[in-house]
């Protein structure tokens, strides 16, 4: 009797183990699949060494990529894929990641930052930039990567 349940306990595992597999696959295929078409079109736009990946949701998705120009310098490339949106800015003339972390965590000293992601709004780079504050609440704070300005703290999700 021993021998039967430990039988259908194992097969119970492998079963939830190749289900939670195969959920996990197909939810980041996806953002592979995103990752890749991004990238695609910024090497078509010129850009070589691409590196960081963003993905910014708020009105509209964009993905964002990091690589360099024919010259070396570092770009940022956004890409919008419904309406072929793309746009390019160098990483030097911007706010870049860890500039985004350092001025959420001036202006909101007491919040935890998790990730940010560079996105497009008004035809403006921006940085979105999640945190969670003392009460464990998510929230994003927006930023603009031309200028370094906030313009946007969305709290309390």
């Amino acid at each position: 009797m021993k021998r039967k349940l430990f039988s259908i306990l194992i097969a119970v595992m492998v079963i939830y183990l190749v289900g939670s597999t195969y959920v996990y696959a197909s939810s980041q295929q996806m953002v592979a699949s995103a990752e890749a078409k991004t990238t695609q079109v910024a090497k078509d736009n010129g850009l070589t060494h691409i590196t960081d990946f963003y993905v910014f949701n708020k009105d509209e998705t964009y993905y964002a990529v990091m690589g360099e120009n024919s010259e070396g310098r570092q770009v940022y490339f956004a890409y919008q894929p419904e309406s072929d949106y793309q746009k390019m800015g160098f990483v030097d003339e911007m706010v870049n990641e860890d500039n985004a972390f350092s001025l959420t965590r001036y202006e909101m000293p007491d919040i935890n930052v998790r990730t940010a992601n560079l996105g497009i709004e008004n035809d403006t780079f921006v940085w979105e930039v999640s945190f969670t504050d003392a009460d464990g609440r998510l929230g994003y704070h927006y930023i603009n990567a031309t200028t370094g300005e906030w313009y946007e703290t969305i709290n309390d999700l």
